[in-house]
């Protein structure tokens, strides 16, 4: 926190207790402090009271159904100084599937004082409308982000995602994505990453499926953007999903 604090500016200092990662766990990080509140508490209790920069908490329901310790680990953030509380409407057993749990997010926001922000599987209008009826003060996009990087423009102009941009401005996006991965990964290693990206961003489109094998099987960035773009300038006014 002293390190954060001397070198940078954010808003707040985020604690991820959500996290399901398997090497995360293995730490003893992220969602597993959901089979331990007193070290969860430990840690909260530590971080309010040396650092400057208000506190944030991430959090799951609890490990599995068994053990769902949403209530506790809440009332633990709200007592200790957390200054808000993000919530994924799942537990950690749950992962990235399965149903977002949203009364579980109300019961919370209905307990606490300290805005809470709602989070899991926001993708479109209807998702965000799912959360929003929670009663949170806010709402997170995660994974929604990566897939769509303009939901947040789309969503603020209260349009769907999926098919926002047109084809053009797609291509526009992934060549330039291209060049800065390719410089942040590297000559030798940006191609096979970026490809789920291109795949990422084909999703909804007909005949996505089978662009994305295609995509999988190109071996150099030049077939590789011949590819996407030929895709994309088609599939521009394409709706139906596939």
């Amino acid at each position: 926190i002293k390190f954060v604090q001397d070198n940078f500016t954010p808003f707040c200092i985020d604690i991820n207790m959500g996290c399901p990662v398997k090497k995360v766990l293995k730490s003893k990080a992220g969602a597993y402090l959901l089979t331990d509140l007193n070290r969860a508490k430990k840690i909260i209790e530590t971080a309010t009271k040396v650092s400057k920069i208000p506190i944030s908490v991430k959090v799951r329901l609890g490990w599995d159904e068994k053990n769902m310790i949403y209530k506790e680990l809440a009332n633990i953030i709200e007592n200790e100084g957390v200054s808000f509380l993000t919530v994924h409407g799942r537990t950690k057993s749950q992962l990235y599937s399965g149903h977002v749990q949203y009364d579980k997010i109300a019961e919370i926001k209905s307990l606490l004082k300290i805005p809470v922000i709602g989070n899991g599987d926001v993708v479109d209008l209807k998702t965000l409308e799912y959360i929003k009826n929670t009663g949170v003060d806010a709402v997170m996009i995660g994974r929604g982000m990566m897939k769509s990087p303009w939901i947040f423009e789309a969503l603020n102009n209260g349009r769907e995602p999926l098919h926002y941009l047109s084809g053009d401005k797609i291509i526009d996006i992934l060549n330039d994505f291209l060049m800065d991965w390719k410089i942040y990964k590297g000559e030798k290693h940006y191609l096979e990453p970026f490809k789920k990206f291109v795949i990422w961003f084909s999703k909804g489109y007909k005949n996505s499926s089978h662009f994305r094998t295609e995509v999988y099987a190109t071996d150099g960035e030049d077939s590789l953007v011949s590819l996407y773009t030929e895709f994309f300038k088609k599939a521009e006014l394409i709706s139906s999903h596939n």
